[in-house]
């Protein structure tokens, strides 16, 4: 008989994670696993000023990793506003509006307002953008935060099978550890990320080991 070689690390990365790699093939058994919710820090400000700014110009922006953000912004006009600043700021994540400045043309701090951003393919610009051109001599000062509300979840995977299925708090790990028996897989080991950033490491064993501890 041959001596039992143990639990094998198996290091993933943040890309095998988003892209449902195959870690290592079956059959064996997955003994545990500890995975770090990589998500970026849990509350991330920025702070941006433009004058006059013409259309499409970002005035703040903040990049963020996958994850489901909550998301507060405030608008100050000075300078000179007119009639053309008022309501002349959008948000946008990537490309996709998620809010809009309601405002008057004139001198005063407007907001906050809310929205939420779902990144799922991140990194993506989180951006504070004029709409319009803006009206000449006016300032406008953007302030942005965004803080992660939801776990990052993800799927270990027996070829298309799930058998287990962690959540992670935002800025945390979850370790856990199934015994020596563990479950078994037979296609093959994955790990699929569905809402978050992760990486890690999977402990599992080759099949011919677990038997072996089993006839032992």
């Amino acid at each position: 008989m041959r001596g039992q070689l143990g639990a094998r690390p198996l290091p993933f990365t943040s890309n095998q994670a988003l892209n449902g790699s195959n870690l290592v093939g079956g059959p064996g058994r997955l003994m545990g696993w500890s995975i770090k919710n990589g998500s970026g820090s849990n509350t991330q400000e920025a702070d941006g000023t433009q004058n006059a700014p013409a259309a499409g110009t970002t005035i703040a922006s903040i990049s963020l990793a996958n994850g489901v953000y909550a998301v507060s912004w405030e608008l100050e006009l000075s300078g000179t506003p007119g009639a053309g600043d008022a309501d002349n700021v959008a948000l946008f994540i990537a490309a996709t509006q998620i809010g809009k400045s309601v405002n008057a043309g004139a001198v005063g701090t407007y907001g906050p307002f809310s929205a939420q951003a779902n990144v799922v393919f991140g990194p993506l610009v989180l951006a504070a953008k004029a709409i319009g051109n803006a009206v000449v001599g006016s300032v406008y000062r953007v302030t942005l935060q965004a803080t992660q509300i939801a776990n990052s979840l993800c799927d270990i995977k027996d070829g298309g099978m799930v058998i287990a299925s962690p959540s992670i708090d935002p800025q945390n790990s979850e370790t856990q550890w199934l015994g020596e028996m563990g479950i078994r897989f037979d296609n093959g080991l994955s790990v699929q990320v569905s809402q978050g950033t992760i990486s890690g490491v999977i402990w599992f064993s080759l099949d011919r080991e677990s038997d072996e501890r089993l006839d032992g």
